[in-house]
Formats: structure tokens, sequence, C-alpha cells
């Protein structure tokens, strides 16, 4: 199905979140956000026949691939905010309880209707506090098992 809406997508609308409570709470005042999907591979080589070998000086030299798993790994930057509901103090408390978090990521507009979800690890959670500058923060977050496409029919 083709975009109804023919124009670029603007990268403020991408959102990204944690489910606390079945809520869903978007990652506070962040400025970027990077989302790498990536398949892990496995090579398979396999011999040549006697007519294939004599057929090609290259045959056997090319590896058949096949996925061997997925990951997700989701990287944000955001600026330090007094009072965030879901800020640096919020993620860090999140980050020393070591446990997985439900995220949920979509295009704004979109976030009730068709969106990924999953649980994912803190990985990183940095701050830094530059003189006469905006504290920042840097989150990096990996799947924990599958991320999931939802897509939810709006109710009549």
């Amino acid at each position: 199905m083709e975009n109804e809406n023919a124009d670029y997508v603007h990268g403020s609308d991408l959102l990204v979140g944690i489910l606390v409570e079945d809520v869903f709470n978007p990652l506070g005042h962040s400025k970027t956000c990077t989302i790498t999907n990536t398949a892990e591979t496995k090579d398979r080589a396999v011999k040549p026949t006697l007519e294939e070998k004599a057929a090609a000086a290259a045959a056997g030299k090319w590896k058949e691939k096949s996925v061997s798993g997925l990951s997700v790994s989701i990287s944000s930057e955001g600026f330090v905010f007094y009072g965030d509901g879901m800020g640096y103090d919020k993620l860090l408390e999140m980050w020393e309880s070591g446990n997985p978090v439900p995220v949920k990521y979509a295009l704004r507009g979109e976030e009730d209707t068709k969106y990924r979800q999953g649980n994912f690890i803190i990985t990183s959670l940095e701050e830094v506090s530059a003189a006469d500058d905006d504290a920042t923060y840097s989150i990096s977050l990996e799947n924990s098992g599958p991320v999931e496409v939802k897509v939810v029919t709006p109710k009549a």
C-alpha cells in the first residue's frame, strides 16, 4: 500500500517511549533518535560438483548466506530537564534495576494505530554536563526478545 502522504518524513515525527503500566511515555526532551535493525548472518559454502568446477573457475567461491538472528538497537540523545516524567532520573532508575523495559516506537500520529513494541535492556546511559551549556543525556537500548509490529484497528 502506497503512503497517502507523499512527503518526506520529518525526523521529529519518530517517537520512542517506554511503557509504564501500559501508558506510553516518550523519552523526555529527546533531540535525536537512531533505530538500527541488524540481521546476523551465517555463511554456507557448498563444495562444487566436478562439472561445476570444470565449467567455471570461480565455482565454489560464492557463498550462500542465511539469517541466523535479528536484533534492534535504539540510541537517543536528549536534554536533561527538571521534573521530567521520562527524563534522565527515571531512565537512571530503570537502568539501575537491570530489568528489561517495554519500549514502543512509531511515527507521530500513528502511535496508537501502528507501532513496533518489544522488551529492551538499557545498555548504557550517559549524562554530559558541560560548563555554560545545557545538560544532555544519551541512552542505548538493545532488544531482549522479539520486536513486533502492532496494528490496531480504530474502534467505530
